[in-house]
């Protein structure tokens, strides 16, 4: 008896149609497109915590006013410090700074404020402190490096660092009133 064989065309261990494979493929594209997207939006959403007691990295950067002097992390004297990472194109930036300006007026020799111009054009950022009568020092960092050492995923960021010189914790994302209250109330106690 004479076996009788399939055609290829027929075959159906074969590939299936290219509009098959297309339609499955727009699929995959489309499902690690909205995983991407997922975790680009976390790692842009606030992330606030605590630390483990590890020494808050130092740095020492060229102030953004231009006038030979440099801002570092040892200009706190022993006290606590506020760390605010900012940039002129930081619209989250410009919205928290006047907190910034009043909390540091208030608690003016009890706790240190520093700011970290990040990426950011020195003479914009210059600007944008003064728009907001911002008076404590500022540094300039356009290549980030400070904020690397940080580990910081965003902008605006800030660090709290203990009068002993821990990291108490960092702040991603833009802070309120209340929340950067909590925060100097806990760096304080620190």
């Amino acid at each position: 008896m004479a076996e009788t064989l399939a055609p290829a065309d027929e075959d159906k261990s074969a590939a299936p149609p290219p509009e098959r494979s297309s339609a499955r493929m727009i699929v995959v594209v489309a499902v690690v497109v909205a995983v991407a997207g997922a975790a680009a939006l976390a790692v842009g959403t606030r992330q606030q915590g605590t630390v483990e007691a590890t020494e808050a990295p130092g740095f020492a950067l060229p102030s953004i006013e231009d006038d030979g002097t440099t801002v570092s992390l040892d200009m706190r004297d022993g006290r606590p410090a506020v760390v605010n990472f900012f940039a002129s194109w930081c619209a989250p930036c410009r919205r928290e700074l006047p907190l910034f300006a009043e909390a540091s007026r208030r608690l003016e020799g009890e706790v240190t404020f520093l700011g970290v111009a990040h990426q950011d054009d020195a003479e914009l950022a210059k600007q944008m402190l003064d728009d907001f009568d911002i008076t404590y020092p500022a540094g300039n960092d356009p290549a980030g490096d400070v904020a690397r050492a940080y580990l910081l995923r965003g902008m605006p960021s800030t660090a709290f660092v203990a009068a002993d010189g821990t990291l108490v914790g960092v702040a991603a994302g833009e802070l309120d009133a209340s929340e950067l209250g909590d925060w100097i109330e806990r760096l304080v106690a620190a």
